[in-house]
């Protein structure tokens, strides 16, 4: 799993920079001028972009071009880029598409006079393909979504949001190349990017609570409060992708017993299979990028957040937020469709845990912040 999945998955080194500064909140056009100086195919791209609008003759510093395309694009390019290079074959490429569209369209047009000497090379330079920035806005969809919902609900901290979508783009994009559903009979898993998209949206519903919970509670990780909530459940996403019979096969004993009145969690059934559950492969893979360093442990015992509270007080308190998050979306996704009241689902079974009573939420705060979920949840359009 982790030559095979977790090394090709894992975000570059130019990607990892370039979330560890909007993780921050702040970015500056130096920032990522800074951090695209030495890509040499995407600063022709941004040079030759330049020119085309007709400034470029203005225009001489890297900085200065950054600012003209704006911060996002330019953020989005420099991820969606990485991504394909790092799990789309070359031959899919948003650069190969281009060329192959411009060779059909040469072989269909009429052949011209050959340009003069002095024009060859301004006629070269016009005649690149250079891909527009937002062909590669199909690479991050989720770090946009994240974002986006982050934005709605005025979350201080929406450069988390979008570094946490960013992986579920990595999954969702490795997916689209996959052939999964010859390994597996259920139709939920036969379509891998609609999984993505069932975790993306079930950590998204976390991170709304937890951004709830933060209001009436301090603690030391407040600001990643929700990349770890919006994250925490995407190692079975990996676990698909490594083993898909072995996943389904451990998701079917989950199932099985439920229905049988046997406790046997997922985590369980997923430890009987791989000898690990997705808690821990969802902290393997975040702790493999360098900006998300320390926060892999909260993740790991977001199931169990006692077992961290000799070890370290502060991210017992983060795993502790995700795991009544995490009550709290599964509980009410369970009734909802029955019951949309939020305040008549019966919580007694998540107020009454360790884990609630450590965080000190008052009933009132309770109320407020099932209150606001309730209503963030039709805001976001979940």
């Amino acid at each position: 799993m982790y030559r095979d999945f977790l090394v090709p998955l894992t975000p570059s080194k130019e990607v990892s920079d370039v979330l560890g500064v909007v993780m921050l909140g702040g970015e500056t056009t130096q920032d990522f001028a800074d951090l695209i100086s030495n890509d040499k195919e995407l600063n022709e791209w941004i040079d030759i972009t330049v020119q085309r609008s007709g400034r470029g003759a203005r225009v001489t510093s890297l900085e200065y071009k950054v600012s003209m395309l704006g911060l996002n694009r330019v953020r989005n390019m420099i991820i969606g880029r990485n991504i394909e290079r790092a799990v789309i074959p070359e031959i899919q490429s948003v650069l190969s598409l281009l060329l192959d569209e411009r060779n059909k369209n040469k072989a269909k047009a009429k052949p011209s006079a050959p340009a003069r000497k002095s024009e060859e090379k301004a006629q070269e330079e016009e005649q690149k393909i250079i891909p527009e920035f937002g062909a590669f806005d199909k690479y991050t969809l989720y770090a946009k979504r994240a974002e986006a919902a982050a934005v709605e609900i005025k979350n201080s901290y929406t450069g988390q949001a979008y570094a946490g979508g960013v992986l579920f783009d990595y999954l969702n994009s490795y997916f689209s190349q996959s052939n999964i559903e010859n390994f597996v009979q259920e139709q939920r898993f036969k379509k891998p990017q609609k999984f993505v998209e069932e975790l993306f949206e079930d950590g998204l519903r976390g991170a709304l609570v937890a951004d709830e919970m933060t209001k009436f509670i301090q603690i030391r990780y407040q600001r990643n409060v929700f990349f770890t909530s919006l994250v925490r459940n995407i190692g079975k996403a990996i676990l698909l992708a490594y083993d898909p019979a072995g996943y389904e096969k451990s998701v079917k004993a989950h199932r099985d017993a439920k229905l049988a009145g046997v406790p046997l969690r997922s985590s369980e059934a997923e430890e009987d299979e791989f000898d690990m559950d997705h808690a821990q492969v969802s902290a393997l893979y975040v702790g493999r990028v360098p900006c998300f360093n320390g926060l892999e442990k909260s993740i790991d015992y977001h199931h169990n957040p006692r077992l961290l509270k000799s070890r370290d007080r502060e991210l017992h308190a983060l795993s502790s937020v995700m795991r009544v998050a995490g009550l709290l979306t599964s509980l009410y996704q369970e009734h909802r469709s029955k019951q949309p009241d939020i305040h008549a689902i019966p919580d007694k079974s998540i107020v009454e845990t360790e884990v609630f009573q450590f965080l000190r939420l008052t009933p009132a705060e309770w109320r407020t912040i099932k209150d606001k979920y309730a209503m963030n949840l039709i805001k976001i359009g979940l």
